[in-house]
């Protein structure tokens, strides 16, 4: 995975790999057509790839009223048909956006130019609300989608601004980037807002719980799923192991890379509830605690 890089004025994957693809598009005559060809199955691997769910980290708040941790936010990306993909974002409890992200066909006469295609925003009826022409870039280490400021306005309370919308997907991360610009200045108007998300993640195994000196209540399988909110495991006899478990990214402190995060809650026969988290690598394949009283054992799925 690439590091992102400063660029004008959004954070940005890829931007070496962007200026050398074009380059490498200069073709002879008798390769634009193959060209064109292999640009169009490039662009449509990549939108293949990008179908799913995604989420952000959540990060500790030490300034918020109780020092909580920040709210996920959540993307989902369907195939609507080649070349189109619905977006659908959410933050906590907040109500859901959606989006469409239209990408055109390359064409044997415009290799050296950049792909294009349309940005669309939807209201809560599903109808179309604007739409803003986007430059487009699907090479081998991933596909950036931006939107053309001065060709992306509407208005504000400052007036008439220009939107540089910015989408990067490199196969398991994806970066959403808006900045604001002056479109008499060409100044940007305030910070770049950046969300990084990674893919969701779904995990299986069991949970086991001691019950007395020497018996083990076990659940056994179960499925752990980032997009849930927690489980509560059940023992073959249908009873509650008295467990919630839950999977997240969590960023930590002064740290530029997510961690993988378990989370067990367990309640006591008086009603206590103890909290344990253990943390791996993200891309970790396995994950799991061992307690006096409760083992969990979990293994990534595809």
């Amino acid at each position: 995975m690439r590091t992102i890089s400063i660029r004008r004025p959004l954070m940005t994957l890829f931007i070496g790999m962007m200026l050398a693809g074009c380059a490498a598009l200069e073709r002879t005559p008798d390769g634009v057509e193959t060209d064109a060809t292999q640009q169009a199955q490039g662009l449509y691997n990549w939108l293949t790839q990008l179908v799913g769910d995604y989420e952000s980290a959540r990060q500790w708040q030490p300034d918020s009223s109780s020092g909580t941790e920040s709210p996920i936010t959540r993307l989902q990306f369907v195939r609507q048909d080649r070349g189109t993909v619905l977006m659908t974002q959410q933050t906590g409890p907040t109500p859901a956006r959606q989006f469409l992200w239209v990408f055109g066909t390359p064409r044997p006469n415009t290799l050296t130019e950049p792909l294009s295609g349309q940005f669309i925003t939807l209201g809560p009826d599903g109808q179309m609300r604007g739409q803003c022409p986007l430059r487009v870039s699907a090479l081998a280490d991933g596909l950036v989608a931006e939107t053309i400021p001065d060709q992306c306005r509407f208005e504000t309370e400052q007036g008439q601004m220009g939107l540089l919308k910015e989408l990067a997907f490199d196969g398991q991360r994806v970066i959403i980037a808006d900045q604001l610009v002056d479109l008499d200045s060409g100044q940007d108007v305030g910070s770049a807002r950046l969300l990084e998300t990674w893919r969701s993640m779904r995990f299986t195994g069991w949970a086991g719980r001691l019950d007395g000196a020497d018996h083990w209540r076990l659940a056994r399988p179960i499925v752990v799923d980032s997009r849930q909110s927690g489980i509560e495991p059940l023992d073959a006899a249908g009873m509650d192991l008295g467990l919630s478990l839950q999977l997240d990214y969590y960023q930590p402190r002064d740290s530029t890379a997510p961690l993988l995060r378990l989370r067990l809650d367990s309640e006591n026969s008086d009603g206590e509830i103890t909290t344990t988290q253990v943390w791996a690598d993200k891309d970790a394949t396995e994950i799991g605690l061992s307690l006096p009283a409760v083992q969990v054992g979990l293994t990534r799925q595809p």
